[in-house]
């Protein structure tokens, strides 16, 4: 069965985070909440079968590897699927992106803004590798990120 896994971190209390993964599911729509488990600090969820899904199982782990830095991690399996085309890549995407929008309304980092793009010669300047910033929305990335936390965009390194 397809299965897609990632993980991110934010700079928020771990428990703000994990309140804020369970409303995150709660908002998206087809998606629902089947156990939260907040001593494991855990949330199982499902997303329904569709024309474009089906049906995936969602597991959110929070962990708190640096006090004061907790990290969400998310695995996504089909239900029942031998090929997923990037089903399950997509609602994990979603999912951190929601998880992002309600943190920013509960205060937590603002909303990103769209920044200005440098001219293409300054572009061609900054080594990849050296870029702290998300190439689509401008956020700010931690060094490890493999996602944006402003708009979901995945990071290639």
């Amino acid at each position: 069965m397809p299965k897609y896994e990632s993980s991110n971190s934010y700079a928020v209390p771990a428990g703000v985070v994990f309140n804020a993964a369970a409303q995150a599911v709660q908002n998206l729509p087809g998606w629902s909440v089947r156990e939260v488990n907040q001593a494991g600090w855990y949330i199982t969820a499902s997303v329904s079968l569709s024309l474009w899904s089906w049906g995936e199982n969602i597991l959110i782990q929070v962990t708190e590897p640096t006090p004061g830095q907790p990290s969400v991690n998310a695995s996504s399996s089909s239900v029942f699927a031998i090929f997923d085309f990037g089903r399950n890549k997509r609602n994990i995407n979603k999912l951190f992106v929601e998880l992002q929008n309600v943190l920013a309304q509960a205060g937590y980092g603002a909303a990103p803004q769209p920044q200005p793009q440098a001219p293409i010669a300054a572009q061609q300047q900054v080594e990849p590798a050296a870029q702290s910033f998300c190439p689509n929305c401008g956020a700010g990335l931690g060094p490890e990120a493999k996602f944006c936390t402003g708009c979901g965009q995945q990071i290639s390194r």
